[in-house]
C-alpha cells in the first residue's frame, strides 16, 4: 500500500527482494514471478553445474592419484626385483601377504599360492622365533610414526631347511583408510653361517691351545 521510497528502503534492508503496490496489476504479477522463477532457475542451475564440476575435479583426482600410485609400485616393484637376496613384501592387518617380490619363490622354494596363503607366517617362520617376529609385526602396523622396526629371524624352507633373514618393516596408511605393512628381508644364512664357523674355529682354537 505504501509508496514511499523510505518504506521501501527499509524493506530491503530487511531482506525484501522485490515489492508489489496495490492493487496488483496482474501483468506486472506476472513479470515478477516470472523473473524469479528465471532466476531461481539459473542458480539452480548454476549450483548443479558447479556440483558436476567439483565431481569432474573429484574424479581426475582420483585418477591421478590412482596412476601415481600404480606408477611408484611398479617402480617400487622393478626395484626390488633386481636385489639379489632380499625379498620385499606388504601385508595388511590380517599379516597375509598382499604383495612379495619373485626372489621369495627361489629363496623358499614356495609357489605364489603359498605365499599368499593367510597361514604363511605362522608355518614359514621358526618356532623359536615366531612369537617375537608377530609382535614386531603388530607394533609395526600400530606405530603412526613410520618407523622402521629390524630383527633378525629365521624362515623354512619348502624342504624344511633353515635360513636366517634380516627383516625390517614400518607401517603405512592406504588409501582406504586401513593401514598396511611394509617389510624388507634380506638372506643372511651366509653371514650367519660363517659367524658360527667362526665361532667353532675360534672355540677350536681354544681347546687346541
Amino acid at each position: 500500500i505504501a509508496k514511499d521510497v523510505e518504506q521501501i528502503f527499509k524493506a530491503y534492508d530487511v531482506g525484501a527482494a522485490d515489492y508489489l503496490v496495490k492493487p496488483l496489476e496482474p501483468n506486472v504479477v506476472r513479470a515478477k514471478v516470472a523473473t524469479f522463477v528465471e532466476l531461481a532457475r539459473g542458480r539452480k542451475e548454476i549450483e548443479r553445474r558447479g556440483l558436476l564440476l567439483l565431481e569432474a575435479q573429484r574424479r581426475e583426482h582420483d585418477r591421478q592419484l590412482a596412476e601415481l600410485r600404480l606408477a611408484n609400485d611398479r617402480r617400487y616393484q622393478k626395484l626390488v626385483q633386481g636385489i639379489d637376496r632380499a625379498i620385499a613384501w606388504t601385508a595388511n592387518l590380517e599379516l597375509r601377504l598382499t604383495f612379495v617380490s619373485g626372489q621369495a619363490g627361489q629363496v623358499l622354494g614356495l609357489s605364489s599360492d603359498e605365499l599368499a596363503a593367510p597361514t604363511f607366517w605362522h608355518e614359514r617362520l621358526h618356532p623359536d622365533d615366531r612369537d617375537d617376529v608377530l609382535a614386531l609385526f603388530q607394533k609395526g602396523l600400530q606405530d603412526q610414526s613410520g618407523a622402521d622396526l629390524v630383527c633378525n629371524h629365521r624362515l623354512l624352507t619348502q624342504e624344511g631347511d633353515v635360513r636366517w633373514f634380516h627383516t625390517g618393516v614400518s607401517g603405512t596408511s592406504t588409501p582406504e583408510g586401513t593401514r598396511e605393512l611394509h617389510g624388507i628381508s634380506i638372506d643372511i644364512t651366509h653371514v650367519m653361517r660363517a659367524a658360527e664357523q667362526q665361532e667353532l674355529l675360534a672355540a677350536v682354537s681354544s681347546l687346541l691351545s
